[in-house]
């Protein structure tokens, strides 16, 4: 019985693995910071709960395909993902990837027109992004494109526009530019800790386009206007004390930069960790 019972713990984290549960928090939060920012308040929960829930759903289907079409390149990179490592079978992973795309349809409908649009696009681009025939993951600054499309845009106006009547104003237009400052730093990062496999089957990306120092320096130019625009919107637009946040906020976003960088094995990269983090410490100082 505590065999079983350990067995079926084992299954379901790595199913919850499959889904990248840290990426599935920083999409919520867009969403939920786009869908506050509409009125300063969130909807009502049986319009937000279902809309929240589909769009997790949709971008679970999309991590969920990404592992199975990319069972090569995470051999190298991330041997420890449940598909490569035999902790899930193909066939397992497509049931529950299909499940979660179906769910995400179903959960979104209650939500209105808005909710199912943007989750039918996550769902179209989990498809597109990593199937064989297509791979835009492959197509260098495109697929950059695509992941700011996915992780920002798609999360924050269907948040934003999940209230009827909602239209755009320049604050929002300012807060989700500074979100996206933010997300095409942390974006073009994330290839560093990706570097060994994408090389070896030679797959096109901005780190492999421009070099690490250029991606450094881009990433932490991005990050400093992204903070400082956070911080000006907060004392500009919200009469609390919310600058705390925000440098509570930032301070865990800088640190997380450095994580794929240190999870390169390569030793030039590692050279770049100083210079980037005091870089990132500046812009910390200065959005305080």
């Amino acid at each position: 019985m505590l065999l079983r019972s350990r067995k079926i713990s084992e299954i379901t984290q790595s199913y919850i693995e499959l889904m990248r549960p840290a990426l599935l928090t920083g999409i919520l939060l867009t969403f939920y910071m786009g869908n506050y920012w509409a009125n300063k308040s969130h909807s009502s929960l049986n319009l937000w709960l279902p809309a929240s829930i589909g769009l997790l759903l949709a971008f679970s289907f999309g991590n969920v395909m990404n592992d199975i079409y990319d069972q090569d390149i995470d051999r190298i990179n991330e041997p420890n993902r449940p598909l490569v490592s035999g902790k899930l079978s193909q066939k397992d992973a497509l049931v529950f990837a299909i499940s979660s795309a179906v769910c995400a349809i179903l959960a979104s409908i209650s939500s209105g027109i808005i909710s199912i649009i943007g989750t039918s696009l996550i769902i179209l681009l989990g498809i597109f992004y990593s199937h064989p025939k297509v791979q835009l993951s492959r197509k260098g600054w495109f697929s950059t494109f695509l992941l700011i499309l996915a992780y920002y845009f798609i999360p924050f106006w269907s948040g934003f526009f999940l209230t009827t009547g909602s239209k755009p104003r320049l604050d929002a237009i300012l807060l989700f530019g500074a979100l996206l400052s933010l997300g095409i730093s942390k974006v073009l990062l994330k290839d560093f800790k990706d570097v060994r496999g994408d090389t070896q089957y030679k797959k096109i990306t901005p780190l492999s386009l421009l070099g690490s120092k250029k991606i450094l320096i881009i990433s932490s130019s991005l990050a400093i206007i992204g903070l400082l625009s956070l911080s000006f919107l907060a004392k500009l637009y919200i009469r609390t004390p919310f600058n705390f946040l925000i440098i509570l906020a930032g301070t865990l976003y800088c640190i997380s930069f450095l994580y794929p960088v240190l999870l390169s094995k390569q030793k030039t990269l590692w050279k770049q960790i100083p210079r980037v983090f005091l870089i990132l410490l500046f812009a910390l100082l200065l959005a305080a």
